[in-house]
């Protein structure tokens, strides 16, 4: 047990992890077929830890990522036993506090500012790579708009405008405006928008902001990025322009980097993870992992 990773549902980015981590020597077990529970719940039970994806489960029932809705969420949680540790992203209040109970060790990436940033910034370059794509003019020629200001959305202002392209933020938050144009960009309130004039709409917000009739308004030679979560910034059968979809960018541009911003949660948990367990209504400081060094 004390040398096994299991690693269980995700994309590319899993796959990179797992040769990364048998380079130093681990054993790494990746299934790739369904598991009963019992057979799941065996499995679990002779490993050192599991690494979940990013986020754990989509629909609240399966881990995400994994073929044929293979390996159910609660299935392996109520496996795991006091001594060993998962490492994942979106865990639920409700299940935190079961593996506390159980003595389980647990990480989840969305409090680690380090791994945060890190998937920003891949997902941006992912952005820029489908626009790139969605073009056969120049990406300087277009009127930008980004709605939000999020660490997504600063990631993907600070390389348009890096490259000259012209750039709107709408945000609510008055301090977001200010650091949207400070970084360069024209900055406006969320409230009342009216994206019809704009080239390219960039949603970071996972929240409807453009009801249908707006997105119905959108330029018919625009481009609609959504890099929200859901439920999105609008209904995608609703936008008249092209649709880009912007879902799991690292892992499907970037995988290799992706998998490096895991490594240092990994290497949190493998050595003990002082302060690993973080109640999910609190986002710690990066310190206690800094010394891991930037994925």
């Amino acid at each position: 047990m004390h040398q096994t990773i299991l690693i269980l549902g995700g994309d590319e980015r899993q796959a990179h992890l797992a040769a990364l981590l048998r380079g130093r020597g681990l054993l790494v077990l990746r299934p790739a077929l369904p598991c009963e529970d019992a057979v799941l719940a065996e499995t679990v039970c002779r490993c050192r830890g599991v690494l979940l994806p990013y986020p754990v489960s989509r629909d609240g029932v399966f881990v995400s990522g994994a073929p044929d809705r293979a390996f159910r969420l609660d299935a392996v949680l109520t496996a795991l036993t006091n001594g060993q540790w998962v490492v994942g992203g979106g865990f639920s209040p409700a299940q935190c506090a079961a593996l506390d109970r159980a003595g389980v060790r647990w990480l989840d990436c969305t409090h680690s500012e380090m791994f945060l940033s890190a998937n920003a910034a891949l997902t941006a370059q992912g952005a820029l790579r489908l626009l790139l794509c969605s073009t056969d003019d120049d990406l300087c020629a277009a009127q930008y708009l980004i709605t939000g200001f999020g660490r997504v959305a600063r990631a993907v202002a600070k390389l348009l405008c890096a490259i000259g392209c012209s750039v709107t933020v709408a945000a609510r938050d008055p301090q977001q405006r200010t650091q949207a144009a400070l970084l360069g960009c024209k900055a406006i309130d969320v409230a009342g928008l009216d994206a019809s004039a704009f080239s390219v709409i960039i949603n970071t917000v996972p929240h409807r902001l453009f009801s249908s009739d707006a997105a119905q308004r959108f330029r018919p030679d625009a481009r609609y990025l959504e890099l929200a979560s859901p439920p999105f910034g609008t209904d995608k059968n609703d936008v008249a322009c092209a649709y880009l979809n912007g879902a799991a960018l690292p892992g499907r541009f970037t995988p290799k980097a992706a998998a490096r911003a895991w490594l240092p949660l990994i290497d949190a948990a493998l050595n003990g993870g002082e302060g690993l367990s973080t109640p999910p209504s609190v986002t710690p400081s990066p310190a206690p992992f800094a010394a891991l060094g930037a994925p």
